[in-house]
């Protein structure tokens, strides 16, 4: 089916309150100094991104298994 006619609602709706959630996660380390590591080339991660990315990772191909996961 060519994208242009898929339904494409359910999927808006699970993105839109799966950010929503991932925010209210990442709000909680805001100013709480969370721990940083630094990956090759000196970027930066902190444990809110570990939180994130774990979140949005288990609720999205919970929710979607076929639809694969890439993470930085």
């Amino acid at each position: 089916m060519p994208v242009a006619e898929l339904d494409l609602s359910d999927d808006l709706a699970l993105i839109r309150e799966a950010a929503a959630q991932a925010g209210r996660i990442a709000m909680r380390f805001f100013r709480r100094d969370p721990e940083v590591w630094f990956k090759a080339g000196a970027s930066p991660v902190s444990e809110a991104d570990m939180a994130v990315d774990a979140f949005l990772k288990r609720v999205l191909i919970g929710e979607r298994p076929d639809y694969g996961w890439i993470s930085e």
